[in-house]
C-alpha cells in the first residue's frame, strides 16, 4: 500500500471518531433540556451541527486531514489539522491537543454559545 492510501485511511478513522465523539459530546450537553436539541449530520467530509439559534459546519479532507469549521451564528471561523497520532493543531490556538478536547471544544463553541443566547 501507498502511503497515501495509509494517510487517507487514518484521516478517515479519525474523523469517524472525532465525529462520534462530537456526537457524545452533544447528547452530554442537552442531557436536561426540554427544547431546543442540536441536529448532528455527518459524512465522510462534513459535520453540521444546528441547533434553533446556532450552525456550526465543519469540512474535513480525509486525503490531507486538513479542515475548516464556521459558526454561522457568531460569524468565526478557523482551520484546523487532525494529525496521524491523533492529536489537533487549530489555526487561532498554539501547539496541538487531544482529539477528545478538541471534539469538546467544538461541542461547547456551538451549544454553550445557544444556552447563553
Amino acid at each position: 500500500m501507498s502511503s497515501l492510501v495509509d494517510g487517507t485511511r487514518v484521516y478517515s478513522e479519525l474523523w469517524t471518531s472525532f465525529v462520534s465523539l462530537i456526537r457524545s459530546y452533544a447528547a452530554a450537553h442537552e442531557l436536561g433540556r426540554k427544547s431546543g436539541h442540536a441536529v448532528i449530520e455527518a459524512s465522510s467530509s462534513q459535520l453540521t451541527v444546528t441547533t434553533p439559534d446556532s450552525l456550526l459546519t465543519i469540512v474535513f479532507d480525509e486525503k490531507t486531514g486538513h479542515g475548516r469549521w464556521t459558526l454561522a451564528t457568531g460569524q468565526q471561523s478557523g482551520t484546523f489539522r487532525i494529525h496521524e497520532d491523533s492529536t489537533v493543531e487549530f489555526s487561532d490556538r498554539m501547539g496541538r491537543i487531544d482529539l477528545e478536547i478538541a471534539a469538546e471544544a467544538f461541542t461547547a463553541k456551538i451549544l454553550d454559545e445557544d444556552r447563553a443566547a
